[in-house]
């Protein structure tokens, strides 16, 4: 048995792609303000009030090298 291509079009049509507008996106216009990025700079700080960021620590893992017992 051969696929019928013409019946299978008429049972289906072919859906043509409709174009659709550019969706506007607050993403791409944000900007924010001074308070902000100081705001989002001060949760980046450790606490104890240094001005370097908080290490990155690993679950299980010190963040002193010395105080990992698990090796």
């Amino acid at each position: 048995m051969r696929f019928n291509f013409d019946a299978y079009n008429r049972v289906y049509p072919p859906v043509k792609e409709v174009p659709h507008e550019p969706i506007d996106s607050a993403v791409d216009t944000f900007k924010p303000t001074e308070d902000e990025i100081e705001a989002k700079k001060e949760q980046d700080v450790a606490p104890g009030g240094t001005d370097e960021p908080a290490e990155d620590v690993t679950p299980g893992e010190s963040p002193n090298k010395e105080d990992n017992n698990n090796e």
